[in-house]
């Protein structure tokens, strides 16, 4: 620790690896590429948030925001990248 209490820098933990990814979620392979039925957020494999459709719930807007809001409260700038995937793992 430093003088002070504080951390030094080469006490400091090494930043965690954010690997964000949103889900276009369909019921069924054979409707991938038109509007999902769904969407969720994975951070590092884990589902964090998940939102409605596009036309009654802009999820794909929500998850980007989510995505922004959460860089923003753990003071990460800039925001990461985010991989975009369709799944067939929709559940009623």
């Amino acid at each position: 620790m430093g003088s002070r209490g504080y951390a030094t820098p080469e006490q400091e933990q090494p930043k965690e690896e954010l690997n964000f990814t949103v889900v276009g979620s369909f019921e069924n392979k054979d409707d991938f590429g038109s509007d999902p039925y769904g969407y969720y957020v994975e951070l590092n494999g884990v589902i964090i948030a998940s939102y409605g459709d596009d036309y009654h719930d802009k999820g794909h807007d929500k998850c980007q925001g989510f995505i922004d809001g959460y860089c923003e409260a753990k003071g990460i700038s800039p925001v990461p990248k985010y991989k975009y995937e369709e799944r067939d793992d929709y559940r009623y």
